[in-house]
């Protein structure tokens, strides 16, 4: 594969066809999603899309249709699919962290931020109607701003192909929708510094599946990006973590070299919390080197707890009963009863903008021991003493912790 500067990787990006995919494609953005595994090359927002990029791309070459279709059997298609692994698996080693790495990863950073920026926009457009459109989804002020950040940091990336990078993805956006979301009749501003473009508004709705799609991709990726935001912006790099089963994390480590190398693993979230008086940030539980579980919260919102907060875990007293999952035991009104709490502190070390809490150590193993199907219960609230509210069956509530996450991490 050529070298190439990001112009030259942003326009093999935007040539890659759209339902069709060669082995070659395949293994080029294998290549880069091992390479960022190594290296950190990446934003972990940019590593998480492209993740999905490889899988895409493995779903649009010929092999996997003709797999779905019959007309390659399963062994074949085994076969196959491990010889493309393994080339891609001899050229991340080949390229190493070197220079050679670099053309992998461009092509890696331009198609993963291709699907970014234009989530983005779904994002501001769907947060731009009416609040009364039935498609309008509201954009926090942080989430806002975060994405703004982002497209700064876009801007300072592409350079020159910067316009032509944003025209596409807008154009791309508007495709994602259906006919009836229609481009703004007005020529749209140059897009500028911390500002989006964005395409105008939906007049009517023809496929309900279609702009449900487009708000999950503009939530997660809204979510993601915040949270990338928040860490660099209060001392951290956010690098992908591999499990054992082959599931990617985000995992923490100190911007300024203080602990390098030493990785403080995302469990659980980045996920928005609702607390019983009806205040919303976020919060995302990691695991830190000594094995303590911390609790750490971001988010404008998240200036509520700093006067004090009860910050519990629940777990269960035992195991569901034979024929009831975890999940349903989570839902039943007895969930709490003679279970086991485990009371969040706070926390002085180096946090995401917000309070953070640290529960005690046999809080670790006491998740554990709720086996993969098991679900634990984390409650914040502000003010000191605070309880929750009843389970009340088919009501869902906040913190739902499973801890088949955290034992992913020992695997």
């Amino acid at each position: 594969m050529p070298r190439g500067t990001i112009a030259a990787a942003l326009t093999l990006a935007l040539a890659l066809p759209a339902f069709a995919a060669d082995r070659a494609d395949y293994v080029t953005l294998r290549t880069a999603e091992l390479l960022n595994l190594q290296c950190a090359a990446l934003k972990y927002v940019e590593h998480s899309f492209l993740h999905d990029a490889v899988i895409a791309t493995l779903d649009q070459t010929r092999e996997s249709l003709d797999l779905v279709t019959g007309a390659m059997s399963r062994e074949a298609y085994d076969a196959w699919k491990l010889g493309a692994d393994e080339e891609a698996s001899a050229s991340a080693a080949e390229a190493g962290c070197t220079d050679a790495a670099q053309s992998y990863l461009l092509t890696g950073r331009a198609i993963a931020n291709a699907d970014i920026f234009r989530a983005m926009l779904l994002g501001f457009h769907f947060g731009s109607l009416p609040a009364d459109d039935r498609n309008h989804v509201a954009l926090p002020a942080d989430q806002a701003q975060a994405a703004e950040r982002y497209d700064v940091f876009l801007q300072q990336v592409y350079g020159e192909s910067y316009p032509g990078f944003a025209e596409a993805q807008r154009q791309r956006a508007v495709a994602s929708l259906p006919a009836s979301a229609l481009p703004a009749p007005e020529p749209e501003p140059e897009p500028g510094i911390g500002k989006l473009p964005s395409f105008g508004a939906i007049l009517s709705i023809d496929d309900a599946d279609r702009i449900l799609l487009a708000q999950s991709q503009a939530a997660r990726v809204l979510r993601q990006v915040e949270f990338e935001v928040m860490a660099e912006s209060n001392g951290w790099f956010v690098r992908p973590r591999q499990a054992g089963d082959g599931a990617t994390m985000p995992s923490l480590e100190r911007a300024d070299g203080a602990a390098a190398g030493i990785l403080v693993p995302v469990w659980f979230g980045p996920s928005a919390y609702r607390t019983q008086s009806g205040e919303e940030f976020r919060v995302a539980l990691a695991q830190l080197p000594d094995g303590t579980i911390r609790a750490m919260t971001y988010g404008e919102a998240a200036g509520s707890l700093t006067a004090g907060a009860t910050v519990r875990l629940y777990l269960p007293a035992a195991a569901p009963p034979d024929g009831m999952s975890g999940l349903s035991l989570f839902e039943d009104p007895g969930f709490r009863e003679a279970g086991t709490v485990f009371a969040g502190v706070p926390s002085g070390g180096p946090c995401l903008g917000g309070p953070c809490y640290d529960f005690p150590p046999d809080a670790t193993p006491a998740l554990w021991n709720l086996g993969r199907d098991g679900y634990a219960e984390l409650f914040i609230a502000p003010g000191a003493g605070a309880e929750p509210n009843p389970v009340e069956p088919g009501t869902a509530r906040a913190g739902r912790l499973p801890a088949a996450a955290l034992i992913r991490i020992r695997s």
